[in-house]
């Protein structure tokens, strides 16, 4: 192994962590990747060795760069918030926040569920960061016995 393999894999290793960690990482990661990629191929090794440097970041890209992404969302200091809205709603639903007498919601999986009355009304006791908020909306349905 001489210097121009141990730059290329260094630079291959980083071009392939920037983009995990840095916002829009891709425009620095990428080229820092292909000079690595050039740096190593004036390298000493084989080439199968060298195909597997190359190949194995461009293969775990996307697994890899998902996982950290769910794990960086679960961690985040984000407000996630399920509506739930009656069945067959028709209008518009309207949250009241920063209300003394807002109702109280349950979390279930790290998710406040906020439930709608009939009227699309929900009364919030604290002020709902739209900008840091991850909303999902559902409809609930009535059970019949």
């Amino acid at each position: 192994m001489n210097k121009y393999d141990k730059i290329g894999i260094g630079l291959i290793i980083i071009g392939f962590l920037i983009p995990m960690f840095v916002f829009m990482g891709f425009i620095i990661g990428l080229p820092i990747f292909i000079i690595g990629i050039i740096s190593l191929l004036f390298g000493t090794f084989k080439l199968k060795q060298k195909l597997i440097w190359i190949l194995t970041p461009l293969v775990l890209l996307y697994p890899t760069s998902k996982a950290v992404y769910e794990i960086s969302f679960y961690f985040a200091d984000i407000q996630k918030v399920d509506l739930i809205l009656p069945e067959n709603f028709k209008g518009t639903a309207i949250i009241i926040d920063n209300t003394d007498f807002g109702q109280k919601f349950d979390k279930k999986n790290r998710r406040e569920q906020v439930v709608f009355d009939e009227n699309g009304i929900a009364f919030y006791p604290t002020e709902l960061e739209l900008q840091n908020s991850r909303f999902r909306v559902f409809t609930k349905k009535k059970t019949e016995n």
